[in-house]
C-alpha cells in the first residue's frame, strides 16, 4: 500500500506536475487501498465537486 508522500513522489518521477486534482486523487487512492478505477472516480467526484 502507497501513502500519499509515495504516490505524489511517484507522479513527479514520471515528470508529472503536481496540481491540485492530482493531489485530491492521490488522497482517495491512499485512503482506498484497492479500489477500483471507477470507485475512486466517484468518491472523488462525490467528495469534490
Amino acid at each position: 500500500m502507497m501513502n500519499n508522500e509515495q504516490i505524489v513522489e511517484a507522479l513527479k518521477e514520471s515528470g508529472m506536475r503536481i496540481t491540485r486534482q492530482r493531489m485530491i486523487v492521490a488522497d482517495v487512492i491512499a485512503d482506498n487501498d484497492g479500489a477500483s478505477c471507477k470507485d475512486i472516480c466517484c468518491i472523488v467526484r462525490g467528495n469534490y465537486t
